[in-house]
């Protein structure tokens, strides 16, 4: 089949900036599966959330780059990390992956019977398949990011953390007040390994306020 030529310029676009971008190939050499990590890396930096022992929900957690990171941070008495993605990721010594659409009605199920207890820092580097109009990508990340605070209502400990991915967009100032009324902390960050050009900024939630 011919390749559309604003197809092939797109594809040649991500390539080239693929082969100049530092983030891409430190991830090689480190053994990261992906470049994502470094993101998750600059946050743990910058607003310290994980811990030895702890007990971490990965959501979307495919291919694994940001399970990588967790699973050495937490390592202690106690620890554990459950990744949770539809598509298949490659064993992580010590992670607990669970192969499962978020939105299936045996999801909350599983991850119940694989947490044993809840949670102290729940993340989700969610993204949707991009579809180049920023109003339909922004719309779609907002479903993801519904549902992983849905997640995190169920599933966090009073103080825990929540780090999640979102599109700048309309919604996202109504997110971000909606989740003042669960965090004691919210910010925006945009770690450097973001990329300039992206949409991308990630909301750091700390402090859960439990229901009285």
């Amino acid at each position: 089949m011919r390749k559309s030529k604003s197809k092939s310029k797109s594809s040649k676009g991500w390539l080239d900036r693929q082969s100049k971008d530092r983030y891409v190939a430190d991830s090689k050499k480190i053994g990261y599966r992906s470049r994502s990590a470094f993101k998750l890396n600059q946050i743990d930096d910058k607003f310290r959330l994980l811990m030895p022992g702890q007990k971490v929900l990965d959501l979307g957690s495919s291919p694994g780059g940001w399970s990588q990171v967790i699973t050495k941070k937490i390592q202690g008495k106690g620890s554990r990390l459950i990744a949770i993605d539809r598509t298949e990721m490659l064993p992580i010594s010590d992670v607990i992956f669970i192969n499962i659409d978020l939105d299936h009605e045996l999801a909350k199920q599983k991850i119940r019977e694989k947490l044993d207890g809840l949670a102290d820092v729940i993340v989700s580097d969610m993204s949707p398949n991009t579809t180049g109009s920023g109003t339909t990508d922004h719309l779609q990340i907002m479903n993801l990011c519904e549902l992983a605070l849905d997640l995190v209502l169920e599933f966090i400990k009073p103080g825990g953390a929540f780090v999640v991915k979102i599109f700048h967009g309309s919604d996202t100032p109504a997110f971000y007040q909606k989740l003042r009324g669960f965090f004691t902390n919210v910010r925006y960050f945009k770690p450097e390994a973001s990329r300039k050009e992206s949409p991308e900024i990630y909301l750091i939630n700390q402090g859960f306020l439990p229901k009285k």
